[in-house]
């Protein structure tokens, strides 16, 4: 299914589209109460009516959702509970095809949050994109922490269909060499894009491969993009420099196109065989 993913903030009407067709609509009515729940709703695609079907306890924002191959739902967001006092935790949840609730991953630490959540069909794992300092990185199995070498605590981590987690990688290996927490994540073509704003020299590889890019690397502080092969686990095939614009990526084939988020300069589309951009042609913004 297509519908709109890497939201940078939290939004009140998520849209999914199951196998079958069924259009479902998430209405998170967020309030400061513990009584605050998500209403599930069904929607025609031939008349555009809809029938409430179902409402779903959650005490937090929803920043991203995902669906599975089985039409399981994941939320990914901020909980907003009382714990220790007001701290925030990441959250990640999962719904059945009734959309009832399966399991929830409540990430505590300090100011955590989930940005992103993507669903890799080839290994059947869930992927997250998100910062905090401490976390807790899986609540649902054995407690694991990293420490934090910088105040912000980028990371990607996987998880497989019962919330367990698989992986966890920080970006930052000191307080200059980071990647800011707002990354774009999303799977087309059996590929993962990660993209985002960097500084320093950071450990941009989420893999446990080491991959030293040379290509058009910029150490003052741009917008790196990585792409990751599914097939047998993840494998990086592509990583690259550019310059510092509020975009998002999309790949056709061997086409990486990048489509700014305003009209202020020219698009780009990228030609790149295995590690090496081969050729940038712009796309010219209408006036």
């Amino acid at each position: 299914p297509q519908y709109s993913n890497n939201n940078y903030t939290s939004f009140d009407n998520n849209i999914i589209i199951k196998s079958n067709g069924t259009i479902v609509s998430l209405i998170n009515e967020f309030s400061w109460n513990s009584e605050n729940t998500i209403k599930v709703l069904e929607i025609s695609s031939t008349d555009g009516t809809f029938n409430l079907i179902n409402e779903v306890p959650f005490t937090a924002y929803i920043y991203d959702i995902e669906i599975d191959n089985n039409d399981n739902i994941y939320l990914a967001g901020r909980d907003i509970q009382n714990i220790n006092g007001w701290n925030y935790s990441g959250i990640l949840t999962k719904l059945d095809t009734d959309y009832n609730e399966t399991w929830e991953a409540l990430m505590t630490g300090s100011e955590v949050t989930l940005f992103n959540v993507e669903y890799d069909s080839v290994n059947d794992l869930i992927y997250v994109t998100g910062r905090g300092i401490g976390i807790n990185y899986n609540p649902l199995g054995e407690a694991y922490t990293l420490s934090n070498p910088d105040t912000n605590g980028a990371f990607f981590a996987s998880y497989n269909t019962q919330g367990i987690m698989q992986s966890v990688h920080l970006f930052a290996n000191s307080s200059v060499n980071r990647v800011e927490e707002l990354m774009s994540m999303s799977i087309m073509e059996n590929r993962l894009l990660l993209s985002g704003t960097f500084y320093g020299y950071p450990d941009f590889d989420v893999t446990s491969e080491q991959f030293y890019p040379v290509q058009n690397y910029n150490s003052t502080g741009r917008t790196f993009v990585s792409i990751y092969d599914l097939e047998g686990g993840l494998e990086l095939t592509g990583q690259y420099f550019v310059s510092d614009y509020d975009s998002e990526f999309y790949l056709n084939g061997n086409n990486l196109t990048r489509a700014y988020h305003n009209a202020e300069g020219d698009s780009q589309l990228y030609t790149y065989n295995h590690e090496q951009i081969v050729a940038i042609t712009n796309i010219p913004r209408r006036n």
